[in-house]
């Protein structure tokens, strides 16, 4: 082994020769142990060697020979040199600590144990395909430490193997024609076509034609909370019981109940822009009002349960100007105005060139009417279809006193809507009605009509045929992408348990009725791996 250094004088040889020499007699005539086999090193520069374990360089020069405690001066001082001043390090292929492929568990078992797995480098418009691989590695780190800090022994960090002057290559994926901000246009020209609609969708665009129906948007951070108020009720924020306080679930009102702020639209949507950014409240849903009372008329009913409204352009900001009794303040009650009187409204910003908005006369009109106000009471009942709760099958009807009413709660939303009609919006749309299925139940949001709904265009209907052409138009040509909202909060180094159920909650439901005589399978494959879809939809 010595002999190799060609450039190392003998005379500087000759201590080290001698002492090998009479280390072998030892052996011979054994009074000492069997020499340590040499094991595997790798030089950085990817070449291995075998070395005796105990000599290590250049991080402290030991022995050769373990067991023969050599003082350090019979080292050739050229040996000596050779490794300490050399250019590159020997580092030991370790075996400890591997991880095992099914469950990305650590184990310490040593021996047979298997090498780490290679790491694999995703491209950016497929991370949602690996989201889960994120909660199962979140919940195997989880399950270590409750092991760890149960039995009280640290196991000490894991090894790290870094590769050094290594550069993944990665190459991006081919871009598609559309991108999130490319209109779906075969919702703008056939959606309007009432002989394609069922009978859902039909009811729901003859309320907003009537205008017996108000709509909500919601920031798109905003919908979990939403969603849950009406599972769980929330304690009273008044110093004393009021109208406004939520009514928990009883007899048939599966649902808790809970006043919110919503609009009530001009006829089929059109002029009036509804709360919000098109980016941050990109979609809402729409809630039925009653058209029956019972002894009694529509205005004695919206002043007995104190269903506020307020007209188009004011701002009544009811989170700040109701008192701890459930009262308004500020003069917020003396702004207040009929269900009658904004229909009235609402007729004149279609029809009329002249009208009136927050008490001033605008003369020629406006393109897009700001947003009227209706404080009133949602939940409490299913979603109704021809007076028939879609979850339970009964009938609620409003001349019984057991459908909508504004003294317990309008029920679910009718219908889903998005105001354009872009791919990103589209693909949130379809994403925010899986998770209301999560939340609400599946029986109760399936078939639940989509809508778009803008001030220029009116109301067009996302059929049940045109959302099968939508979903084979993304799965082919549409740029994958994740919901912005999540996009940085589901990588691989982070496993907030929110983030991460949010992202199960929004997947995206392909396992509709007819749907694998829509989408191949490769069609359905692709819309899971770039826009996320449930395990049953692509089984």
């Amino acid at each position: 082994y010595l002999w190799n250094y060609s450039s190392i004088p003998w005379i500087e040889l000759l201590p080290s020769l001698l002492l090998v020499f009479a280390t072998h007699f030892l052996w011979n005539r054994g009074h000492a142990t069997k020499p340590p086999s040499p094991k595997l090193w790798r030089h950085e520069s990817g070449v291995l060697y075998d070395c005796y374990p105990s000599y290590t360089a250049p991080g402290g020069l030991h022995t050769l020979f373990p067991d023969s405690h050599l003082p350090f001066w019979l080292f050739p001082l050229s040996l000596l040199r050779h490794y300490v001043l050399s250019n590159f390090s020997c580092t030991m292929l370790k075996r400890a600590s591997s991880f095992s492929s099914d469950d990305s568990r650590p184990s310490n078992h040593g021996g047979d144990a298997s090498l780490p797995p290679p790491v694999l480098v995703y491209h950016e418009s497929a991370r949602s395909i690996v989201f889960r691989d994120h909660v199962r590695r979140a919940d195997a780190k989880k399950h270590i430490r409750s092991e760890t800090e149960a039995s009280g022994k640290g196991q000490g960090p894991p090894v790290q193997v870094d590769v050094k002057n290594f550069q993944p290559i990665i190459q991006p994926l081919p871009s598609l024609e559309l991108g999130p901000h490319d209109q779906f246009e075969a919702l703008l020209t056939e959606g309007s076509n009432e002989e394609t609609w069922n009978v859902a969708e039909k009811e729901v665009v003859g309320l907003l034609r009537d205008e017996y129906a108000v709509v909500k948007t919601l920031k798109n951070q905003d919908w979990t909370s939403f969603l849950d108020r009406f599972r769980k009720p929330q304690d009273s924020r008044y110093r004393s019981p009021n109208a406004h306080d939520d009514i928990p679930p009883h007899d048939h009102y599966h649902f808790n109940s809970f006043v919110t702020s919503t609009s009530l639209l001009p006829e089929y949507g059109k002029k009036m822009r509804c709360y919000g950014s098109l980016n941050e409240y990109s979609t809402g849903v729409v809630f039925a009002l009653p058209r029956v009372y019972k002894n009694e008329t529509e205005d004695e009913a919206v002043s007995r349960t104190q269903t506020w409204a307020w007209p188009s352009g004011y701002s009544a900001k009811t989170e700040f100007n109701i008192d701890g009794r459930g009262n308004l303040t500020n003069g917020r009650e003396e702004a207040l105005v009929s269900l009658k009187t904004l229909r009235i409204q609402n007729h004149d910003y279609v029809h009329k060139e002249d009208y009136y908005i927050a008490g001033r006369l605008v003369k020629g009109g406006l393109n897009t009417i700001p947003y009227n106000e209706v404080y009133v009471r949602v939940g409490g009942l299913g979603r109704l279809v021809d007076d028939n709760d879609c979850g339970t099958g009964e009938m609620w009807t409003e001349e019984s006193m057991l459908g909508r009413s504004l003294d317990n709660g309008v029920g679910l939303p009718v219908a889903l809507f998005v105001r354009t009609a872009t791919f990103g919006h589209l693909v949130s749309l379809l994403r925010t009605r899986a998770r209301m299925a999560v939340f609400l139940g599946q029986s109760n949001i399936r078939h639940i009509p989509l809508l778009l709904i803008s001030p220029e265009l009116g109301v067009r209907v996302l059929t049940e045929k045109l959302q099968a052409q939508l979903l084979k138009v993304v799965s082919k040509n549409l740029n994958p992408f994740q919901n912005p909202a999540l996009a940085y909060k589901t990588t691989i180094d982070s496993d907030a348990q929110g983030f991460l159920q949010q992202k199960y909650e929004e997947l995206i439901d392909l396992d509709e009725d007819g749907i694998e005589q829509i989408l191949t399978p490769k069609e359905r494959a692709r819309l899971a791996g770039g826009f996320g879809a449930t395990d049953d939809s692509v089984a």
